[in-house]
């Protein structure tokens, strides 16, 4: 079974990550696509910041947060630059209980 908790942001965000035992993934926002089809057969929790979802595109994205396992949460980057949904409807929609 995977328990792994892995990250995927920019490199600001992730040292905090680094720092409490996750393992983290910097990658360019090109690769972004390869780099989470890859973390999704080794992790069982991802979280990705919201700048680096947006790079995907609406489809992909879609795609991604529909998946029970593993499941991936969008969080915000230590800038808060982009939005974030709030992670109850992110878990509610996840389950596929939509309000």
């Amino acid at each position: 079974m995977l328990s792994e908790v892995l990250f995927i942001g920019d490199e600001v965000t992730a040292a905090g990550f680094r720092l409490a035992g996750v393992t983290v993934m910097t990658p360019e926002k090109e690769k972004l696509h390869e780099v989470l089809a890859q973390a999704c057969e080794k992790a069982s929790l991802i979280l990705v910041t919201a700048e680096f979802m947006e790079a995907l595109d609406m489809q992909l994205q879609q795609e991604y947060m529909m998946k029970v396992s593993p499941m991936i949460v969008v969080i915000a980057d230590i800038n808060n630059s982009v939005p974030v949904m709030d992670l109850a409807v992110q878990v509610r929609r996840t389950l596929g209980i939509l309000e």
